[in-house]
């Protein structure tokens, strides 16, 4: 191999997150397959929002309020995670840790609605993280 072509690892690094940062893979946000498909739902929950978005992809625990059609977003992709990412508070961040764990909702024939986060430590053993209260069983 010729010695002119020797390219550091850091610099291959490098070029791969700044080519899923423009785009490059489908599963990141800046993707145009992927804002299509965010268009695509909040299209569909536009005619009758609801109360809680809940996704699983990130392997943190998050919860967020407002930003699209739903009142709440409920990130809950660190059940066991062995490797969790970093959970970057925005505006409307209620809660954000890069722990394992979990998010439970608790509907009551009221109409309530609780979000409880519990963390889990090595020995699997829960701890209340957060808790609050979504909807309070009246009328919108």
């Amino acid at each position: 191999m010729k010695r002119s072509l020797w390219i550091p690892v850091p610099v291959l690094g490098s070029i791969r997150q700044f080519a899923r940062i423009l785009g490059a893979s489908s599963e990141d946000v800046p993707s145009a397959a992927y804002q299509g498909m965010i268009q695509s739902i909040e299209r569909g929950l536009a005619g009758a929002p609801p109360l809680v978005y809940a996704a699983g992809h990130d392997h943190n625990l998050q919860v967020i309020e407002g930003g699209g059609a739903e009142r709440f977003e409920i990130v809950s992709g660190a059940g066991s995670a062995p490797n969790l990412t970093w959970a970057y508070p925005i505006e409307g961040t209620r809660f954000a840790a890069a722990e394992s764990g979990y998010a439970r909702l608790d509907a009551y024939a009221s109409g309530a609605v609780e979000v409880t986060v519990e963390t889990l430590d090595a020995s699997n053993a829960r701890t209340p993280a957060f808790r609050a209260c979504l909807a309070n069983g009246q009328a919108r």
